[in-house]
């Protein structure tokens, strides 16, 4: 998912100033500039309207949860775009995992036999699984909010973490989105001029947190199943260890 939102994103941009001052970007431009004039006259409406959106994207299982971050800080900049991502993620995930704990655990003849061994895990250990899997970036956020539902973890602990867990991603990606020029600035601009030091180093600063965490993390819980032995207490990590193993793409090396 964090491949595909760079793609897309440096895609865009190259397109703009490939197609440079035609009528379509012209248009689109326009359109642009007055979605923020009328952000200025109204901007918790536009504000609240961002909010619900994110909202409906990030409970859905559908790729986008990253791309629709950028967008947030692109329309409304840093700090009132980490209030909207934050809040936003934090309950379509919370919505999710009811639906899932509601509907679906329920009935576990339908459930995959990996999925039920999450049962295991409660209190703490879930908190720390949680902890974990939010804080590694590209996971399928619907995959993890629908695990998690099959453990006994309480929502308002369910909530929490996950407002803590997702603040370093969504610091990053909104930080990314509010420095992207406008359409209008990409008209009018050359290639030189679109890519900032900043918003370069913060991109790369994103690939390799990226990178980076999804060892630690994969290390860390290698690290406890090593401690645990073959006693009871190895089985909240063994599950870790699964669920990780199953929702991250194998990278080469430890």
């Amino acid at each position: 998912m964090l491949l595909f939102s760079c793609i897309f994103v440096i895609g865009f941009i190259l397109l703009s100033v490939l197609v440079g001052k035609s009528a379509l970007l012209e248009q689109v431009a326009g359109e642009e500039a007055a979605l923020r004039e009328w952000k200025e006259r109204h901007p918790f409406a536009l504000n609240a309207g961002l909010f619900f959106a994110s909202a409906t994207v990030l409970a859905l299982p559908v790729p986008g949860s990253m791309l629709t971050t950028l967008v947030v800080g692109w329309l409304s900049g840093f700090a009132t775009g980490m209030v909207i991502a934050s809040f936003a993620s934090a309950m379509a995930a919370s919505i999710t995992f009811l639906v899932v704990r509601k509907w679906v655990w329920l009935r576990e003849a339908s459930v995959d036999a990996s999925f039920r061994r999450l049962a295991a895990l409660s209190g703490p250990d879930a908190s720390w699984v949680l902890f974990s899997l939010r804080m590694i970036p590209g996971l399928p956020f619907f995959m993890v909010n629908a695990g998690m539902a099959a453990t006994s973890i309480s929502l308002p602990r369910f909530w929490l973490t996950t407002q803590f867990g997702t603040l370093p991603m969504l610091l990053m990606l909104v930080s990314l989105g509010s420095q992207f020029p406008t359409l209008k600035a990409l008209a009018r601009q050359d290639l030189s001029d679109l890519f900032p030091p900043s918003l370069v180093i913060g991109m790369a600063t994103l690939g390799i947190l990226m990178l980076v965490t999804r060892r630690l993390i994969r290390r860390g819980m290698a690290r406890r199943l090593v401690l645990s032995g073959n006693s009871i207490a190895s089985a909240p990590a063994t599950v870790e260890h699964e669920l990780v193993g199953n929702l991250l793409p194998r990278t080469s090396g430890p």
